[in-house]
């Protein structure tokens, strides 16, 4: 697997100065936060690792000089209180939110505050209409962008009768993927229904805590759109595809690869960032069809999931993050390198037999030959592709992805063979 992974380090970036910048990573358990850690500390700089789990394989990294368990994502006042102390002991140059969770936790504190200016985001208008899906979708058609057909459904109590659907299939979405319920912060999953019984179900569970919005299901697959602005300009664009989306119906990618920017993507995401005055990264994800029509989905205002594709291919975000922060030039680069390509490798396993076991025929599956997807996984012996995570300079990091990823296999078939037990027999 070595053609998978970056190249070492030279000595003196192994070797961060006692004077190098401070930097908090939040959420570090996270694909993206794993990213930030390595890149961050590759370059130099004193790098502290928040994790939600104390088993993260982040703690082990050569490049995290401190690992702390965080608090819970709920209440916020006490992960606030954690952060100012840790900030006092500390004086972090750059604060980084890897996921919503964590960015939320700034997002609850003023625009000047000093903590919250460490973690280079945009205002409060620009976070909330980022985060709300009705909110970036009308914003996105006064734009004349387009959008699937959509209908937003609001708030209800128990037994209450929602608007009829628009059709079938149709895609769920919860205006807000994290909600508070009964004091935890949970993750809402957007969800494909076939038919009006499936639609009630979700949306009895959904609708009492949070907006729905309902639009009809758009063909195709994920194209992201990755930005950095410095206070509203633009520094620089990358764009990918996802290649294997989890589930198949179209989500999260678990393969995706860098291609060349298109113009029309990179100036509709421009724009919708240019109206919320945007400063620091976000991820406007789109919905591509084969004829290349496409529509947008949403914008994450934040570190994306496939941040390590973005790295591999020549655009070392986290890097560019800290020069923000420390109010320096970023590092130059020469566009990014289109066609590298990036998988998380136990995900992608997962995929793969999904993919194996799919209907090919079913056109809401998002599914490929099964001989295609075998010779893929040849890529990294050919020096073509990059998995998450596994770096020859971050060795403790790379021995337990690893073993995470040769232990998956008896675990899934133990699982399929317990279920197979737990079927009633015939007769």
């Amino acid at each position: 697997m070595t053609a998978a992974m970056h190249e070492p380090a030279d000595a003196a970036a192994a070797a961060a100065p006692t004077s190098a910048p401070a930097v908090l990573v939040l959420d570090s358990d996270s694909r993206a936060g794993l990213a930030c850690v390595q890149s961050l500390g590759a370059g130099g700089a004193r790098v502290h690792a928040g994790a939600r789990r104390e088993d993260a394989v982040v703690r082990h990294s050569r490049w995290c000089e401190h690992f702390l368990v965080q608090p819970a994502h709920e209440p916020i006042d006490p992960a606030l209180r954690w952060l100012r102390g840790l900030d006092a002991a500390h004086g972090y140059s750059l604060i980084v939110p890897s996921t919503e969770g964590s960015l939320r936790w700034l997002r609850a504190l003023p625009d000047d505050d000093p903590l919250r200016r460490k973690a280079q985001l945009p205002g409060d208008r620009a976070i909330d209409a980022a985060l709300d899906k009705a909110v970036t979708a009308r914003m996105a058609q006064d734009l004349g962008i387009a959008v699937p057909r959509s209908q937003l459904l609001e708030r209800s109590g128990v037994g209450a009768m929602p608007l009829p659907p628009l059709g079938f299939p149709a895609v769920l979405k919860p205006v807000h993927s994290k909600v508070v319920i009964d004091g935890q912060l949970r993750s809402l999953s957007v969800e494909m229904v076939h038919d009006a019984a499936r639609r009630d179900a979700v949306l009895g569970q959904w609708l009492p805590h949070v907006e729905v919005l309902e639009q009809l299901w758009v063909t195709g697959h994920g194209v992201g759109v990755e930005l950095m602005f410095d206070r509203g300009r633009l520094l620089w664009s990358f764009m990918h595809e996802r290649l294997h989306e989890l589930p198949l119906t179209g989500g999260a990618s678990s393969l995706r690869r860098a291609i060349a920017p298109r113009a029309d993507l990179v100036d509709a995401s421009a724009r919708l960032l240019h109206r919320l005055d945007w400063h620091g990264v976000a991820m406007v994800e789109w919905r591509c069809t084969h004829e290349g029509v496409a529509h947008l989905m949403e914008i994450n205002p934040r570190l994306w999931g496939s941040l390590p594709l973005t790295v591999a291919a020549g655009i070392d975000v986290p890097r560019h993050l800290l020069a923000l922060a420390l109010a320096q030039q970023p590092p130059a680069h020469a566009g990014y390198r289109v066609g590298t390509t990036a998988r998380v490798p136990v995900d992608d396993l997962q995929w793969t037999l999904e993919n194996w076991r799919a209907d090919k025929s079913d056109p809401l599956l998002l599914t490929q030959p099964n001989a295609k997807v075998l010779a893929g996984w040849l890529a990294p012996l050919l020096g073509r592709e990059h998995w998450d995570g596994w770096r020859l300079d971050d060795l403790p990091v790379l021995a337990r992805e690893l073993g995470g990823f040769a232990a998956f296999v008896p675990r899934l078939l133990l699982r399929r063979l317990a279920r197979r037990l737990r079927r009633p027999r015939p007769g």
